[in-house]
């Protein structure tokens, strides 16, 4: 599986906690990360007595998991030369 990783942004109102998710690919295991994709989003109340469980956010990552790891397994890259004359 690839490492699931979180931006998240406060709302206007300082209420909710949006969060984008992101995997990092690898061509191996001791490789640098050569892409970085948007896999997934999710909210959050920031208010701890809101009616909110964790089983929602633990949900949203591993959908967001799922779908990077699907993006890595059926992507093929081009490459092409760039001509700068």
């Amino acid at each position: 599986m690839p490492w699931t990783g979180e931006l998240y942004a406060e709302s206007h109102d300082g209420r909710i906690q949006y969060r984008l998710y992101f995997i990092e690919r690898r061509p191996g295991w001791h490789q640098v990360t050569d892409e970085i994709i948007g896999s997934g989003i999710g909210g959050k109340p920031v208010d701890e007595t809101a009616d909110w469980n964790s089983g929602v956010q633990t949900r949203e990552i591993h959908d967001a998991m799922v779908s990077g790891v699907a993006r890595c397994e059926n992507t093929r890259k081009r490459w092409r030369r760039w001509k700068s004359k």
